[in-house]
C-alpha cells in the first residue's frame, strides 16, 4: 500500500521549499514617499464585513529608483514622521521569474 506521509514525501516537501524560497531575491534601494494614507478601523454593532478592517492602519506609498512602487504599512510615529518627498531606504522581495513586488518594509 502506498503511503502518503512518510520519509519520501518529507524529502519532496523539503525540495519544493528549497525551490520556492529561490525563486525570489530580497533587494534593497532607495525609495521616495509619494503619499500617506490612513486607514480607520471599523467601528459599531454591525457585523464587519470582509473587506473591513477591525484595527487602524497606517500607509506609506512608496516610488522606486527603478519606478517601481508599492504600499507600506508602517507604526503610527513613523507614519507623522514621514513627509512627502523624503527619501527612505527600503527592502523588499521580488519573484526571480514574474517580477512580482512583495514585502515592502521601511528599513
Amino acid at each position: 500500500m502506498f503511503r502518503w506521509f512518510g520519509p519520501s514525501s518529507s524529502a519532496i516537501c523539503a525540495l519544493a521549499l528549497a525551490v520556492s524560497l529561490t525563486a525570489c531575491a530580497r533587494k534593497s534601494q532607495d525609495a521616495v514617499v509619494t503619499g500617506k494614507e490612513y486607514v480607520p478601523a471599523q467601528t459599531g454593532t454591525t457585523a464587519i464585513a470582509d473587506n473591513q478592517l477591525d484595527h487602524e492602519q497606517w500607509i506609506v506609498e512608496v516610488e522606486m529608483a527603478n519606478r517601481l512602487k508599492g504600499s507600506v504599512p508602517v507604526e503610527h510615529a513613523r507614519w507623522e514622521s514621514l513627509k512627502m518627498g523624503d527619501k527612505v531606504k527600503v527592502s523588499y522581495s521580488q519573484g526571480k521569474y514574474t517580477g512580482t513586488i512583495w514585502g515592502i518594509e521601511i528599513q
